[in-house]
């Protein structure tokens, strides 16, 4: 039996993410620092990536879009620096995107056409 999902929300856990195995991504409310990893692999099979209220920081990754069927992905209240995630319109099965209450900064890129969040 595989293991699909672990959810080790609302614990005390502490830590730096990087030392977690790599298919452990539902884990909010936490103390955990350090960055998100800065490499998600080709196939990727991640539904949901819940990092929402952690100590992360350093910027998102654009290989997150390895996670083509990516529905959920938070990362708010954490010390995330970017610009806008402008790769983002390449999940198209991306149905929720938190951000709120990090270090996010400059415009959102707009949409080139309507089909680009079509979720």
């Amino acid at each position: 039996m595989n293991l699909i999902v672990l959810d080790l929300s609302s614990n005390f856990i502490e830590g730096d993410l990087s030392k977690l195995p790599p298919n452990i991504r539902f884990l909010s409310i936490n103390k955990l620092h350090g960055t998100i990893p800065s490499t998600f692999a080709k196939g990727c099979a991640l539904k949901n990536l819940n990092l929402n209220s952690n100590h992360l920081e350093g910027p998102l990754t654009p290989s997150i879009t390895n996670c083509k069927g990516l529905q959920v992905l938070d990362v708010g209240n954490n010390m995330v620096n970017d610009s806008f995630p402008y790769w983002i319109k390449a999940l198209s099965e991306l149905q929720v995107l938190v951000l709120r209450s990090s270090k996010f900064h400059g415009p959102i890129t707009a949409p080139t056409s309507s089909r680009s969040l079509p979720k």
